[in-house]
């Protein structure tokens, strides 16, 4: 931080943090060149520290930082509105390998997307009854039966749009809201599905956000203990993406759930970064 704060004074900018490891820089500029400028100057400074990071899953071995600019418009003066902004654009240049700068451009037909309207919509879905959960059944190829399902999330606008989970489930991340659908997507198949018997196994999907979150894994024994069911008719979805870290707050969480018998299972093993190291790091109940 002291490292940041260094190079942001130089440009004449404020810098603070904004949450968790991100941090939010304030700079005046006539052009987004500007801002782009200075983003670089901060990756380089930390690229510089050569600080070592031994979970890297993309063959940097150091820590580097990934950086979102925005700026303000004539149509766009709201500050929320210019975070927002940035904040897409930290994630692009997330997906885009980190350790690089993306500039949010309000020309590019996937920045007018509606993700505005979806985060709004996230706020009341559970009270609204916007948010539902659909089956997926997990067939045995040797017996032809269904040993267990997935339950998937599904999100319908005010005014009965469906929304992809690839739109509204990224949303949910940024804002937040996935803890608290998470949490009700656990609380629905333990009441609706495990408790009644009608499956013996269900899988939920579980973002890294959830995972990071304290309380997590506490929150899932007080559910299987209301419902009385066993931890191990309950599984738990990891998948392997770029925004999946190696970290200590989610390995803990993992060895906590596996404690209260849940299941681990880690989803499209090969397509992101992780590869083997999660492999060796946990004992995965499915790949």
């Amino acid at each position: 931080s002291q490292r940041l704060q260094s190079v942001a004074s130089s440009f004449g900018s404020v810098i603070g943090r904004y949450g968790g490891e991100e941090f939010i820089v304030i700079t005046p500029m006539q052009h987004s060149e500007g801002a782009a400028e200075l983003a670089e100057a901060m990756c380089a400074a930390v690229r510089a520290l050569a600080w070592p990071h031994e979970h890297r899953r993309d063959g940097t071995r150091v820590v580097t930082v990934s950086v979102g600019v925005s700026y303000t418009r004539d149509q766009t003066k709201q500050v929320d509105k210019v975070i927002h902004e940035a904040d897409r654009a930290l994630y692009a240049a997330k997906a885009n390998g980190r350790n690089t700068l993306v500039v949010f451009d309000p020309e590019d037909p996937q920045s007018s997307d509606d993700s505005e309207d979806i985060a709004a919509t996230l706020k009341i879905a559970l009270e609204h009854g916007l948010v539902s959960l659909v089956y997926q059944p997990i067939r045995n190829v040797q017996t032809g039966k269904t040993d267990a399902v997935e339950a998937l999330m599904r999100l319908s606008m005010l005014d009965g749009t469906s929304v992809s989970p690839g739109k509204f489930i990224p949303v949910a991340e940024r804002t937040g809201s996935i803890i608290e659908l998470g949490r009700w997507a656990i609380r629905t198949v333990c009441r609706d599905l495990l408790a009644t018997d009608l499956v013996q196994v269900v899988s939920i999907n579980v973002s890294p956000i959830e995972l990071k979150m304290p309380g997590f894994s506490s929150y899932v024994a007080a559910t299987l203990a209301e419902f009385e069911v066993t931890g191990a008719r309950l599984a738990f979805e990891i998948t392997e993406g770029v925004e999946l870290e190696i970290d200590r707050d989610v390995v803990r969480c993992i060895s906590d759930l596996r404690k209260l018998g849940a299941q681990v299972w880690l989803d499209d093993f090969g397509t992101g970064f992780a590869g083997l190291s999660w492999l060796r790091l946990i004992e995965f109940d499915t790949v």
